[in-house]
């Protein structure tokens, strides 16, 4: 769970430099942030009464994904619950509806672009 948390907060900071607090919704809506065993999918967002949670398969964590898969999926999920974000059809890009492990390179520029544009500087 160290980890979960770990990289919560790392791409928490990355949303926070680019964004201000009336720009996304902010972090206390996370109730709760966990591994379970999914069988059906790597990872969601649920929305619920006082927040959101966020729900990741262990066994994909920890076996299946890189420290940079993890990353991805896991702003995958953040940016579902922060800017109430759907898929994107792009089967390349961070927020399609289907995981393909992208390149630091790529999956950093992808990140940067749509917080730029989520969140323009005043």
């Amino acid at each position: 769970e160290i980890e979960l948390m770990r990289v919560f907060n790392e791409n928490l900071t990355v949303i926070q430099e680019h964004c201000t607090p009336d720009q996304y919704r902010q972090i206390n809506p996370f109730t709760n942030i966990e591994f379970s065993d999914l069988k059906e999918e790597i990872a969601f967002c649920r929305k619920k009464i006082n927040g959101f949670e966020l729900v990741f398969d262990r066994f994909y964590w920890e076996k299946m994904l890189s420290p940079l898969d993890r990353k991805q999926v896991m702003m995958h999920e953040m940016v579902h619950c922060l800017f109430d974000q759907p898929h994107l059809k792009d089967e390349r890009h961070f927020m399609a509806e289907y995981f393909m492990p992208l390149e630091e390179t790529e999956l950093n520029r992808q990140i940067n672009d749509y917080l730029n544009y989520k969140c323009p500087k005043q």
